[in-house]
């Protein structure tokens, strides 16, 4: 509000009628109907069994398992012999 007091422009152009004070009032002057007792309700018979699906449901244990689908550019070349964890070279590992 302050850039559009700055440069001389309204600011009520670029807010849609729909967050007007008017407009808000009008929706919360309706009254909402209030509810029945629940023994009222008429509660349809199921007809069927309703089954989980095992597939979607996620082991909470450990690593969560990773969904991306693997291509020939992930694959890595195994490599022969130790590699020092520090400088990446091979013959020696970082203890020795």
């Amino acid at each position: 509000m302050a850039v559009c007091a700055k440069v001389s422009l309204n600011v009520e152009q670029f807010v849609n009628d729909v967050y007007t004070l008017k407009r808000m009032l009008c929706v919360w002057e309706n009254e909402f109907p209030i509810l029945p007792d629940l023994s009222s309700w008429e509660v349809p018979l199921t007809t069927f069994e309703i089954v989980p699906n095992k597939g979607l449901c996620r082991n909470p244990k450990g690593h969560p398992q990773s969904s991306r689908i693997y291509n020939e550019m992930d694959i890595m070349e195994k490599s022969n012999g130790k590699h020092c964890e520090l400088c990446r070279l091979a013959g020696h590992s970082r203890s020795k």
